[in-house]
């Protein structure tokens, strides 16, 4: 009898799900990184992939260019998993930090020989700095 009840419970536990689920995330049906909506000190800045995330800043690709964007510049970031505020200039938290860093194409960051072949691939010898 035990043993049934701690079957069913198992099955059970099995079934059920907390938070998100992949079949709801963009980035899981799709090549590359999370689409997104950025608005930043100049205006918005719309449909941009996330490449990677740093200390600092992200690395976007923004209308066939690879770009560079510093959390100083930027207050808010939508995509359809997370929306992300910055207030006057500071850095996400770190649970949203991690989020970002997990939704970008490049969760491991970027190498300096990354970069490299990802600026070859798109024809640019160094990052495009948005919003000085």
């Amino acid at each position: 009898m035990k043993r049934i009840a701690i079957t069913i419970l198992s099955l059970v536990s099995l079934g059920c799900t907390i938070g998100q689920r992949v079949g709801s995330l963009s980035v899981a049906h799709q090549p590359g990184g999370a689409r997104a909506t950025i608005v930043e000190r100049t205006g918005t800045i719309s449909d941009v992939e996330l490449l990677a995330v740093d200390d600092t800043g992200m690395v976007v690709l923004w209308s066939h260019s690879v770009g560079y964007l510093a959390f100083a510049n930027t207050s808010k970031f939508t995509s359809d998993a997370i929306t992300v505020t910055l207030i006057d200039g500071g850095a996400p938290s770190h649970d949203e930090w991690m989020r970002l860093r997990l939704m970008s194409r490049f969760p491991q960051g970027l190498t300096p020989d990354l970069e490299t072949r990802l600026l070859a691939a798109y024809h640019q010898r160094a990052l495009v700095v948005l919003a000085q």
